[in-house]
């Protein structure tokens, strides 16, 4: 796949070329559900084929970061104890995934962060849209937490040590 994107897509931002793509589908869905033919010209059949090779890759991506994940937790379960916590720690690092230390309880962290199984695509793209919201509430909410647990605690940490 070439780095430079087609026409139309050139001039698109990233989100404009996957809302361009997501149309282009639904035209073609609508189409054959239809029984109609639809004739795609140079421009555009390089653009969507262009976006079909990006939306592979994104599923490529997203299929080897759940496996690394998968190998990091076997991984886990195969050490002991102390070590385990290592690699969960890791798997966590690997995914940018910090805010996890403020919660108290498995449970809650699990009901306000896990996908839930979707029937669709379009239910999948709700589902993400939704962990994003709790996601970015959980930043904010990290950042207090942080400050208050961590920082405290290290500044505390330093004033006994430098007495």
């Amino acid at each position: 796949m070439k780095n430079q994107a087609p026409k139309p897509l050139d001039q698109m931002s990233p989100a404009a070329r996957w809302e361009w793509f997501e149309r282009q589908q639904r035209i073609l869905v609508k189409a054959v559900a239809d029984g109609k033919t639809i004739k795609l010209g140079g421009d555009s059949l390089a653009a969507y084929v262009y976006m079909m090779q990006l939306n592979e890759l994104k599923q490529c991506e997203a299929i080897t970061m759940h496996h690394n994940a998968v190998v990091t937790m076997a991984c886990a379960a195969i050490e002991d104890p102390e070590v385990a916590q290592d690699w969960l720690l890791e798997a966590l690092d690997q995914a940018d995934c910090a805010e996890w230390q403020m919660y108290e309880s498995a449970q809650e962290f699990f009901n306000r962060n896990r996908l839930a199984w979707p029937e669709s695509q379009e239910d999948h793209r709700k589902n993400v849209a939704q962990n994003k919201i709790v996601a970015r509430e959980d930043s904010e909410k990290f950042a207090v937490w942080y400050e208050e647990n961590v920082m405290s605690k290290l500044r505390g940490e330093q004033a006994d040590a430098s007495e």
